[in-house]
């Protein structure tokens, strides 16, 4: 058996080198090509997408090839492919969105609307999960079947989809997420699935010879999203115990990493007010790389942690224990995050608003008139963007105002700075003036800041045009701190308050309202 797992492995391999090489060909002929710009993108040439395009035609080949093969793959292949017929046709839109997305730039909402479609497609191919198995309890879902299926299907396809910004990532954690896959399809008795995900991990080996450090060519959009919907699919259906009971803690643990990575850019972006569609540099492997790795130790870390939850999940389906898969999570998790890598200012801020939330139902309100709250989170960077907000809590001061939020998100110097401060009695929305305010220097945009103040308090128009003559000195300010030779003042990701903390509700503040970009993931990257 293991020689016929071998063969499948070499012939998907050859064929995803044979398929990349025309791809990358057609590519540059035809200018489907990804170029550096000055904000997110950490290649420094323009370089071929379709990459995924490859990898799924030597995936179809190496099914096809084995269809015709006296063997047993031949035989599995032959009498169950008919299963998979709902899959290929939701891979076959979602590979269509993410062609016509690397041509053009999809909206978010255009490719999210689009992955709903293929995933509904997948779905009613009778792949829904109507119960679930948890510690060897069953739940039954009920009426939350579909959005729960539907929205694992959608996580699968945006952290794959989101990871993919360094050379060899995607490829690299899509190679050991269908390996391990296919590992438990082995161990649950799930025949065709171990085919797929072994052919998908031999393509993904292959294309990854042209898209090692530094790569000539990319996955693209096409690639990481279906890359992601077939491997959760593939994990969905190889976890199933009996009719749709889903045994959940196995494949969650097989895609811890790039879940974390993806639940720590909604949660970064979500509690700064900004859009989750907003590009930053705070990935997994921006950090890793800011830390001093090269590209290939940074495929090292990345690989070795996804290693660390793959082997979990993989012992604890053989010795039917969750606890390993759970136990590798949380070695995952806390290694990261205790060592300042990767997910402690999100954390910190995850801290920060229950501690706001939880003052705002307990302390009396006759306690929390006349507070100042205020916090500021260096979340990337080394620049001294506290005299910056110093400078801004003494304007808040001098106008008055009621709120003030400074968000500062500047990808291509990987620099990101989010503070508030605010004053309590809370105000009703309709007794204050709001205005929100973008900050540019040399001709980009760097963050905005959010002001307002009490109505009531003397003539808006005067308080308003006292707060704009304020945001030229700190403009000046910012430029300085910009330059090449600013002073820095705090390690990466480092959190302090400006001021303790006092009990009160909070106020409630404007959220930011960021165009949407156009962007290669969902969520930005």
């Amino acid at each position: 058996m293991l020689v016929s797992h071998f063969a499948l492995l070499v012939v998907a391999f050859v064929l995803a080198v044979v398929f990349t090489a025309i791809t990358r060909e057609v590519a540059l002929f035809i200018g489907l090509v990804d170029a550096p710009d000055r904000n997110r993108k950490i290649h420094a040439r323009a370089t071929p997408l379709g990459g995924g395009v490859a990898v799924l035609l030597a995936l179809c080949a190496t099914i096809a090839i084995t269809s015709f093969a006296p063997s047993v793959w031949g035989e599995v292949v032959r009498q169950q492919i008919g299963e998979l017929r709902g899959l290929a046709l939701a891979v076959l839109v979602l590979c269509v969105v993410g062609v016509v997305d690397d041509f053009q730039a999809l909206r978010a909402r255009q490719k999210f609307a689009g992955q709903i479609v293929a995933c509904a497609i997948a779905m009613s191919s009778n792949l829904v999960v109507e119960h679930v198995q948890f510690f060897g309890h069953q739940i039954d879902l009920g009426l939350l079947a579909w959005p729960f299926t539907l929205f694992w299907l959608l996580g699968a396809i945006n952290s794959v989809n989101l990871i993919d910004g360094a050379d060899g990532l995607a490829a690299t954690v899509g190679i050991i997420l269908t390996t391990t896959i296919a590992g438990m399809a082995m161990l649950t008795g799930h025949d065709l699935e171990a085919l797929v995900a072994l052919a998908l991990a031999g393509a993904l080996l292959g294309f990854l010879v042209f898209n090692f450090p530094p790569a000539t060519i990319f996955l693209g959009d096409a690639g990481s999203m279906c890359v992601g919907l077939l491997a959760g699919v593939l994990a969905m259906r190889c976890a199933f115990k009996g009719a749709a009971s889903y045994a959940m803690i196995a494949p969650l643990a097989i895609w811890a990493v790039p879940a974390f990575d993806c639940s720590i850019a909604i949660v970064r972006r979500k509690l700064t007010g900004r859009s989750i569609a907003a590009t930053d540099r705070g990935h997994l492997h921006h950090c890793l790389l800011r830390r001093g790795f090269d590209n290939r130790q940074m495929l090292i870390w990345v690989a070795v942690l996804c290693l660390i939850t793959a082997t979990g999940a993989i012992v604890s389906l053989r010795l039917d224990n969750e606890l390993y898969a759970i136990g590798s999570v949380l070695v995952m998790v806390a290694a990261m995050v205790l060592t300042r890598i990767f997910g402690h200012a999100e954390f910190l801020l995850i801290a920060n608003t229950l501690s706001r939330l939880s003052v705002s139902f307990i302390v009396p309100a006759h306690r929390q008139r006349q507070a100042i709250r205020q916090s500021a989170f260096h979340l990337q960077g080394s620049r001294d963007w506290d005299s910056l907000w110093a400078m801004l809590i003494e304007t808040a001061d001098a106008v008055p105002l009621h709120t003030l939020r400074l968000n500062l998100n500047i990808p291509w110097l990987h620099e990101s700075y989010h503070a508030s401060w605010s004053r309590e009695p809370k105000l009703a929305p309709a007794d204050c003036w709001r205005v929100e305010t973008p900050l540019a220097v040399g001709g980009r945009i760097v963050g905005t800041i959010a002001a307002s103040g009490l109505a009531l308090d003397g003539p808006v128009a005067s308080r308003m045009k006292q707060w704009s003559q304020r945001l030229n000195q700190v403009e000046e300010r910012l430029a300085k701190l910009l330059a090449p030779s600013a002073p820095t003042a705090h390690a990466d990701s480092s959190f302090e308050y400006q001021q303790p903390f006092q009990a009160q509700d909070p106020v409630s503040v404007r959220r930011s309202t960021e165009p949407e970009p156009a962007s290669p993931s969902l969520l930005g990257d």
